[in-house]
């Protein structure tokens, strides 16, 4: 049994940092997706294709469910479905999405692809935090 990852983004951004995964680290580890929601799309539309997609991806242990923007259509919506909704399986959603976030996720999964819900959701945040620096300021 393994966990699945569900991105749900603006528009094409995580199919963008789907595809840049793969061409950086092959093949998912897990099951994923990408829900890239558009402005003409009704929350209950939204949260009906959250449902789908997180039953499609789930390998059993839940699903990490990772959202671009805190307070936007994607991530408001996600939080509704973790939070109004029973789906049998746990669901953790972290916002913010980076590509460093996403590259560091893949990588632990790779090395074991059996990690729990909860750990996947501590290693995704250290991912997103540590991607970000200034470069021209190493303090």
């Amino acid at each position: 049994m393994s966990i699945g990852i569900l991105l749900v983004t603006h528009g094409k951004i995580g199919d963008t940092f789907l595809e840049s995964a793969r061409q950086l680290l092959g093949e998912p580890p897990v099951k994923i997706a990408s829900l890239g929601v558009l402005n003409s799309m009704r929350p209950e539309q939204i949260c009906d294709y959250i449902r789908e997609l997180t039953d499609s991806v789930n390998g059993g242990d839940g699903v990490l469910i990772l959202s671009d923007l805190i307070g936007a259509t994607p991530s408001n919506n996600v939080h509704r479905v973790c939070h109004g909704c029973n789906l049998g399986y746990p669901l953790r959603n972290v916002s913010g999405l980076n590509l460093p976030m996403l590259l560091r996720i893949w990588n632990h999964l790779m090395l074991n692809a059996e990690m729990d819900l909860a750990t996947a959701a501590k290693t995704a945040l250290e991912g997103g935090h540590k991607g970000i620096i200034d470069p021209d300021n190493d303090q």
